[in-house]
């Protein structure tokens, strides 16, 4: 990777970096993500901002990858959301330290930023007079907050007409069909259950215009994400 930018020129290790994007709950905050989105979809060079604690620990990371004079999150296309790898508390923090990487008449590009995050404005405001053009699109996927629920925690929450719906609709694939459920446990069982997902994803959209992500490189990118 290219030199850091921020408060800090360390780059850190896969663990710092990690520990942070779990701590978010995003699989696009993963360094896992970064390094297979540059391996499959970049042309460009990845620039990394990295901000530190005066006691060394990291606070955040911000992946981008250059082309010219334009920084974009790698792999934006293929994500539902993206921003700091920082806690809530410090995504501010590390868009200050990005506005030092910066150079006169960039241009910015923030896909799928989530809808009245402070962050963009925070970068703006410290990066005034440098930046030729920012963009922010605030298109995050809708998701859902599973964390400490099982599937029957989640049905609870739900409204009855949906829980109705969801267990008639298994009540009927269980008639039709052998149905079953089971987790991909070792990575020996990666390629087979992701080709089988794939065929279903394929099965999903035929008929309807075909799959966006149905070719050789996006399954290669997918594959190499999961097993990682």
């Amino acid at each position: 990777m290219s030199p850091a930018g921020g408060s800090e020129g360390r780059l850190p290790d896969g663990e710092e970096w990690r520990a942070l994007a779990v701590g978010r709950g995003s699989a696009f905050m993963l360094p896992e993500w970064f390094e297979a989105s540059l391996e499959h979809y970049a042309e460009g060079s990845p620039e990394v901002v990295v901000d530190r604690a005066p006691d060394g620990s990291l606070r955040g990371v911000l992946p981008l990858l250059r082309r010219g004079r334009g920084l974009r999150f790698a792999g934006a296309a293929l994500g539902d959301s993206f921003g700091p790898v920082a806690t809530k508390e410090d995504e501010d923090r590390v868009a200050v330290a990005t506005a030092e990487l910066l150079g006169r008449r960039d241009y910015l590009v923030l896909d799928h930023v989530e809808r009245g995050a402070s962050w963009p404005l925070a970068l703006g405001a410290a990066a005034r007079g440098r930046l030729l053009r920012a963009s922010t699109r605030t298109d995050v996927m809708p998701a859902i907050d599973l964390d400490g629920l099982d599937w029957e925690g989640f049905l609870a929450g739900c409204s009855r007409n949906l829980r109705s719906q969801v267990r008639s609709k298994e009540r009927r694939l269980q008639r039709e069909h052998d149905l079953r459920y089971r987790r991909t446990r070792d990575e020996a069982e990666l390629d087979r259950d992701m080709s089988t997902f794939f065929r279903l994803h394929d099965e999903r959209w035929q008929g309807r215009g075909g799959s966006s992500s149905s070719t050789t490189r996006s399954r290669a990118f997918h594959r190499d994400v999961a097993a990682a």
